[in-house]
C-alpha cells in the first residue's frame, strides 16, 4: 500500500541507520551499501512508481482551464526532481512548456534502482524541450566527490565500486544532446545545504523567473548573461546544453533567521531583491520593463493608494449594511408597537362589552 511504498525516503532512511544525519553529511557507509545492496533499489522504484502514478492521475484531473493554459511548468526537488526529471507522458509532453528539477543530480545513485536509467523524461522527450536544473554545490545528498566527500551519494558510488559522480544534471543532458536545457550548480557560500531557498534566495528567483518568462531561451536570458556578473559558463556542449556556476544576488552575509523559519542552525540570505530588472517576471519577454527606483516607487505608491480605496470601499459597504440592518430593525418595532396597539385596543372593546352584564348579575 502507500505506507508501504513510503517506507523509504530521506527521513525514513536516517531512522533506519541512527548514524546518518539530515544535512550533516555523515553516514554509516557500510549499512547503508548494505541497504543499498537488499532492499532500497526496489523500494525507491516503488516510491517512483507511486510518485508517476499520482503525477498522471492529477494531470489527467485537471480543469480544462489548466489543462488548456498557454504555459505549463513540471517542478520538483529532491525526491519531487526525481519523479519530474524522470517522468514521461506522450500526451502530456505535448503542452508541457518546461521542466524544473531542484536539488536533484540526474545520475544513477543510491535514491534509484539500479536498473532504472536516469535519462531526462526516460529519454523520450523532444530534443528542443526546455529544461532548467538547480543544484547546490555541495548537496549533502547527490553531490560529487572531490569537494565534498561527506555526499551520501558519493559514499556510495565509491564504496561500491559505482562510477564516479558528476553532482549535476548536465552529463545527462548533453547524453542526451537536449538543446534548451540549463543546469546551475550554485555555491552557497560553500555551505553543505540541500535546499536552495535560505542562502541563495535571490539568484534562484532570478533564474526560475527568467525560465518561466521565456524557458525556450534561457541561455541568453539577464540573470545567465555576462554583463550581470552573477554566473559563470562552466561547460556548452554544441548541440546546446550548458552548465553555470551562479552565485547569490547580493553581497549581504548571512544571518541566522528568527524563529523556525528554516532548519535549525541554517542561516540564510535575509536580503531580497524582489525588484529590479532580474526580478520582473509579469511582463513578457516582447515587453519587458526596466524598473527604475522611480518606477518601483510609483508601483509602491500606487499599490498603497489602491490598498487605501480598497480599504474605504471595505468600510463604507460594511456601514451600509449596518445601516439597512438598523433601518429593518426599526421598522421592525414600529410593526410589533403597532400590533401590540391594536391588540390592546381589541381587548379593551371586549372588556366594556361584558362589564354591564356583570354588574347586572352582583
Amino acid at each position: 500500500g502507500r505506507q508501504r511504498a513510503l517506507l523509504v525516503c530521506e527521513q525514513c532512511l536516517q531512522r533506519r541507520l541512527p548514524s546518518v544525519q539530515h544535512g550533516c553529511g555523515t553516514t554509516a557507509s557500510d549499512g547503508l551499501l548494505q541497504l543499498e545492496r537488499k532492499r532500497h533499489p526496489l523500494r525507491s522504484q516503488r516510491i517512483y512508481e507511486l510518485r508517476r502514478r499520482e503525477l498522471e492521475q492529477t494531470l489527467r484531473l485537471l480543469p480544462r482551464s489548466l489543462a488548456h493554459a498557454p504555459k505549463m511548468f513540471l517542478a520538483g526537488a529532491s525526491e519531487g526532481a526525481m519523479v519530474v526529471a524522470r517522468f514521461s507522458n506522450p500526451e502530456f509532453e505535448a503542452r508541457l512548456s518546461g521542466r524544473i528539477v531542484l536539488q536533484w543530480s540526474c545520475e544513477r545513485n543510491y535514491y534509484m534502482s539500479c536498473n532504472a536509467l536516469p535519462s531526462l523524461c526516460e529519454g523520450r522527450c523532444a530534443s528542443s524541450s526546455p529544461v532548467l536544473a538547480l543544484i547546490g554545490q555541495l548537496d549533502p545528498y547527490f553531490s560529487a566527490g572531490g569537494t565534498n566527500a561527506s555526499s551520501i551519494a558519493d559514499k556510495v558510488a565509491r564504496e561500491s565500486g559505482g562510477a564516479p559522480l558528476t553532482g549535476s544534471c548536465y552529463a545527462q543532458m548533453r547524453t542526451q544532446r537536449l538543446s534548451r536545457a540549463i543546469s546551475v550548480v550554485l555555491p552557497q557560500h560553500l555551505l553543505p545545504l540541500h535546499g536552495l531557498g535560505t542562502a541563495s534566495p535571490n539568484i534562484v528567483h532570478a533564474l526560475l523567473s527568467a525560465f518561466l518568462r521565456d524557458p525556450a531561451e534561457m541561455v541568453t536570458s539577464p540573470p545567465l548573461a555576462p554583463e550581470a556578473g552573477l554566473c559563470v559558463l562552466r561547460a556548452q556542449d554544441a548541440a546546446g546544453p550548458a552548465e553555470f556556476v551562479c552565485s547569490e544576488l547580493g553581497a549581504e552575509s548571512l544571518r541566522l533567521p528568527p524563529g523556525n523559519c528554516s532548519w535549525a542552525g541554517e542561516f540564510a540570505h535575509s536580503v531580497n531583491y524582489e525588484l529590479g530588472s532580474l526580478g520582473v517576471c509579469a511582463t513578457s519577454a516582447r515587453a519587458s520593463v526596466a524598473l527604475t527606483p522611480a518606477l518601483a516607487a510609483g508601483i509602491s505608491l500606487g499599490a498603497a493608494a489602491v490598498g487605501a480605496a480598497l480599504a474605504l470601499l471595505c468600510l463604507r459597504v460594511v456601514s451600509l449594511i449596518r445601516g439597512r440592518f438598523r433601518a429593518r430593525s426599526r421598522h421592525t418595532e414600529l410593526l410589533d408597537a403597532r400590533s401590540s396597539r391594536s391588540a390592546g385596543t381589541a381587548r379593551s372593546r371586549r372588556d366594556g362589552e361584558t362589564e354591564p352584564g356583570a354588574s347586572g348579575a352582583v
